[in-house]
């Protein structure tokens, strides 16, 4: 199983590019680099199943996570 997530900060056209660079980093990458080490483990028995989840927040929403609209 694979859980990684990362809270960020308000989304708008201020947004530093390092922090919006750090979730990217953890939320795909993080996925990335664990599959690459676990897949040849599952390729060599044959089988294997793989489970990636995050946070509820992305489906349902935070009340304490707004989102700044771009104007």
């Amino acid at each position: 199983i694979n859980s990684a997530g990362i809270a960020g900060l308000m989304l708008g056209q201020d947004y530093p590019l390092n922090d919006w660079q750090q979730i990217l980093d953890v939320k795909l990458t993080g996925c990335f680099h664990m599959l690459k080490a676990v897949f040849p483990g599952i390729k060599s028995r044959g089988y294997g199943c793989i489970v990636m989840i995050d946070s509820i927040a992305e489906k349902e929403g935070n009340p304490n996570a707004s989102y700044q609209m771009i104007s």
